[in-house]
């Protein structure tokens, strides 16, 4: 496990942060921060982050090649490896603000394609790198309009092991540039407007496909996708507006315009209301869209998948209505009901002339109660808390019970402050059993339990230095997450047990 760290800005480093933290599966994570606020109203945050870990080996006892009785690598281990390394940058200039993000990516695989176990020859690399340039204009105390311009970069250039003595190299790379204005406009101190405009030109080109025996010698082979370009544009428009102290309505719209399969408008509403003292019902009402990705519309040469130039958008509708309560002070409770109806699913369909092909097949209904609560403590105890979330959730599609999707969840979190400097967390994971798709004779995947621990120590040494340690999986659970019928692998996924990770910060 790798420790999460949030990007802070020039104003909160003031100065260079340094970190170090070393884990489990030789994992280790080296990070570095800087930022200053000028005297000409210019700021600047950089940060550099490496990664690298040998992953969690999760062992793979056969694949499609051994379940044929033809040469394999299996049994054997997934080669889970990553390294990778990312530069942030926050620049800004009065009201002009330039940010982005590269990152470097080299990974292995938990199960290669055609389910079958890679071995360490299997590459995968990616890059990626978002610029963007925005300003903020006041153009009156009640209106104010917000710029940007972007350019998203992605390429990916991997080699696959198709069988123990056949390789594929495939890879392409991805863009999208494009702009977007908004405007708010404050039409009273109870009601504001929010109205833009985007646009955006994704392209997809520069395809390899290459085929042989030996991954450092390949051949040119036909490419499994194509060339694409899309143009995009929406309009949107939000009202917010607060008729009483104690409510909250909002309602908007967006409408989307595709060159390559048309346009879709979907509508938003909801209100939030407090009905009496510390007591609010919430509720909201919207549609949403997924539009095909590259891949989905164009992916051919594939004897496995093939995919489908005439899909159509998946549609969502969204329901969602709770309430919030704090009967105490420092307590908060809430309950939620959510109800979401997918149409036009993109997924696998049969019969094609491959194995299966891309299509808008049937529908899928996902409900669920969540529910929410946590207590803060205060006075000598400042800073600890306890919490609980627990989720009950049914997805139906094809009126059956949606495969690989647990009935319930549950996060039990505490957090104990021993003093200003040091504290430390529990947290409990709880995970109801997974059922299997139509037609899989396996078992239900069992539920199971996860406990980790944490240390964390704050301002330590002239405030200068942070540490902290976790355990995961205390007491080394063996679990599982399901596997797809479909990747004739025995078994399922064994996830990692007892693992540690400790971690470094130094301020200068």
């Amino acid at each position: 496990a790798v420790i999460n760290i949030i990007t802070q800005n020039a104003k909160d480093l003031n100065g260079l942060h340094t970190s170090a933290g070393w884990g489990s599966f030789d994992t280790q994570q080296y990070r570095a921060s800087w930022g200053k606020q000028f005297d000409n109203s210019a700021e600047a945050a950089l940060h550099f982050n490496f990664t690298d870990t040998n992953g969690i080996n999760s062992p793979i006892g056969a694949d499609s090649q051994s379940l044929k009785g033809l040469p394999s690598n299996a049994p054997g281990n997934s080669q889970l490896t990553e390294g990778r390394y990312d530069l942030e940058w926050d620049l800004g200039y009065k009201d002009f603000k330039l940010d982005g993000r590269f990152i470097n990516k080299k990974t292995g695989t938990f199960f290669g394609q055609a389910s079958i176990l890679n071995d360490s020859r299997t590459e995968q690399n990616y890059n990626d790198y978002f610029l963007r340039l925005s300003r903020d204009w006041k153009i009156q105390d009640k209106l104010t309009i917000n710029t940007q311009l972007f350019h998203d970069f992605f390429s990916s250039d991997n080699i696959w092991q198709l069988t123990p003595s056949q390789f594929a190299r495939q890879g392409f790379q991805n863009t999208r540039t494009g702009g977007e204005i908004q405007a708010d406009y404050q039409l009273s101190a109870a009601q504001t407007l929010i109205g833009g405009f985007s646009y955006a030109k994704e392209q997809q080109g520069d395809l390899i496909s290459e085929l042989g025996i030996d991954p450092q010698h390949l051949m040119l082979a036909p490419p499994i996708t194509a060339e694409r370009t899309r143009k995009h544009w929406g309009v949107y428009l939000e009202d917010v507006w607060d008729p009483l102290a104690n409510l909250r309505l909002t309602v908007g719209a967006r409408y989307d315009r595709y060159n390559d399969f048309g346009g879709t408008f979907n509508p938003r509403m909801g209100f939030n209301w407090e009905v009496v003292k510390n007591y609010s019902l919430k509720f909201s009402y919207g549609t949403a869209y997924r539009a095909p990705a590259f891949g989905e519309l164009g992916l051919a040469n594939n004897n496995t998948l093939l995919g489908n130039p005439t899909l159509k958008p998946e549609e969502v509708k969204t329901f969602e209505t709770g309430i919030i309560a704090h009967p105490i002070k420092n307590l908060t409770a809430q309950a939620t009901y959510y109800h979401s109806a997918i149409n036009q699913i993109i997924s696998r369909v049969t019969p094609c002339p491959a194995a299966s092909c891309i299509g808008n097949s049937g529908s899928l209904v996902a409900e669920g109660v969540e529910l929410e609560t946590r207590y803060d403590f205060d006075g000598k105890l400042q800073g600890s808390y306890i919490s609980a979330n627990h989720v009950l959730q049914r997805s139906i599609q094809l009126d059956q019970q949606l495969a690989d999707v647990p009935r319930y969840r549950t996060n039990l979190t505490a957090n104990w402050a021993f003093d200003n400097t040091w504290s430390s967390f529990a947290h409990v994971l709880i995970k109801g059993e997974t059922l299997r798709t139509a037609g899989d004779i396996r078992g239900s995947v069992p539920g199971y339990a996860l406990v980790d621990l944490g240390l964390l120590g704050k301002n330590l040494f002239a405030k200068k230095v942070d540490v902290s340690f976790n355990v995961y999986n205390l007491f080394d659970k063996r679990y599982y997450d399901p596997s797809l019928a479909r990747l004739s692998f025995v078994g399922d996924y064994q996830m990692p047990g007892i693992t540690f990770f400790g971690h470094v910060s130094l301020r200068f």
